[in-house]
């Protein structure tokens, strides 16, 4: 296993502490300790690809492993904010909709695999919806533990990486659909000779 795998994988190993630290109030210094555990899974996100690329140690276990940790962090995020805040209901709604992101996502991966020997690998409006996301719960978690709750902050600072997780999932679906077309006309071009 290579540096980029083992930091890929290491995030997935700091995946259950965060609701460990979020849903116990009576940690001191909870969110903070939920901030520096997303700085260093955004940190070490951003050196496995940077060290994949430059050490040309891309392989399709950090294919798999790096963007699974990227969404298991996300995912295990959400939910816990929704637990921490379900009295409001639109979180819930952000809930569904980054649920019904993933698995469409994945659909269209096993689509895709099916039809071809290649992953789609993440591009860089993924990226930004990434980024955008531990910035925007950083500064939330920040935010809440100075001024306490305040829905409107909440709502707002959670808009954020669900808008731009909504356009990488239709960013991602046409380079699907792209990848979908130039299969179909390899297949007419081979059926033709």
């Amino acid at each position: 296993m290579n540096l980029p795998n083992i930091l890929s994988f290491f995030r997935i190993l700091l995946v259950p502490l965060i609701p460990v630290f979020m849903l116990n109030s009576n940690i001191p210094g909870n969110n903070y300790i939920v901030t520096a555990i997303l700085f260093v899974s955004g940190v070490t996100d951003v050196l496995d690809g940077y060290f994949a690329r430059k050490n040309k140690q891309v392989t399709v276990l950090g294919k798999i492993l790096d963007p699974l940790a990227d969404k298991l962090t996300q995912f295990v995020v959400f939910i816990t904010i929704y637990i921490c805040y379900r009295h409001i209901p639109i979180l819930m709604v952000y809930v569904i909709i980054y649920f019904a992101k993933e698995l469409l996502m994945f659909i269209g991966t096993l689509t895709v695999k099916k039809k071809t020997t290649s992953l789609v690998s993440s591009n860089i409006v993924g990226k930004v919806a990434t980024l955008s996301f531990y910035l925007s719960i950083g500064l939330f978690l920040l935010i809440e533990k100075i001024i306490g709750e305040n829905e409107l902050v909440i709502i707002i600072l959670l808009s954020i990486p669900m808008v731009t997780t909504v356009f990488a999932f239709f960013a991602y679906s046409y380079k699907y659909i792209f990848i979908d077309k130039i299969f179909k006309k390899e297949i007419e071009t081979s059926e033709k000779e």
